[in-house]
């Protein structure tokens, strides 16, 4: 059963005055989530997605007495924060421009009757030709389609996480799409 906001909060406190085993809830709840994020943001390395995203947990967990709830923001846009701030850290140790791996399974999790201008453009056009032209786009146009799609984070949440604004998340979305439109128009 999925924690509310609310119990998520509950657990979070009962963390910082020192109930270490209140984190296994959270754990369970954002784990899978958190590691397909990692998997999209550096490709298809298990192993590596694997510690990274224990790193992240371990990251969060030390750093829950410093976390202050904002009523605007979900808990889990401050642990995609993180996990963000990590990966970076994980290129910037191997040399490596982020990269994104859009492969059909990153891409699964998009629900069909969300209405977004990109479940569109994925309907009307061939799946694949979408993907590969969704690899043409900067990386972080990239990982804002990814946060708002696959996640289901609001431009609020995801401007926390890449650290610009709610606007600027909006009009870089708006931006990817009517690029991946033109893209897609050419190929065809």
């Amino acid at each position: 059963m999925a924690l509310s906001e609310t119990n998520i909060q509950e657990l979070i406190e009962a963390c910082q005055v020192g109930d270490r085993n209140a984190f296994e809830p959270i754990f369970h709840q954002f784990v899978d989530k958190i590691f397909k994020y990692v998997f999209f943001r550096i490709g298809s390395d298990h192993e590596e997605t694997k510690d990274l995203t224990a790193e992240i947990f371990a990251e969060a967990y030390f750093s829950l007495p410093r976390y202050q709830p904002d009523p605007q923001v979900r808990f889990s846009a401050w642990l995609y924060a993180i996990a963000r701030h990590v990966v970076a850290d994980y290129h910037r140790e191997h040399y490596r421009h982020p990269r994104v791996d859009l492969s059909e399974a990153a891409w699964a999790n998009i629900v069909d009757n969300r209405p977004d201008e990109l479940i569109e453009v994925i309907q009307e056009e061939k799946f694949e030709l979408t993907i590969q032209k969704i690899k043409c786009l900067p990386p972080v146009t990239q990982e804002i389609m990814h946060l708002k799609l696959t996640e289901g984070l609001n431009h609020t949440e995801i401007a926390r996480i890449i650290g610009k604004s709610a606007g600027h998340t909006r009009l870089l979305l708006h931006r990817g799409l009517k690029q991946l439109r033109k893209l897609i128009d050419e190929s065809s």
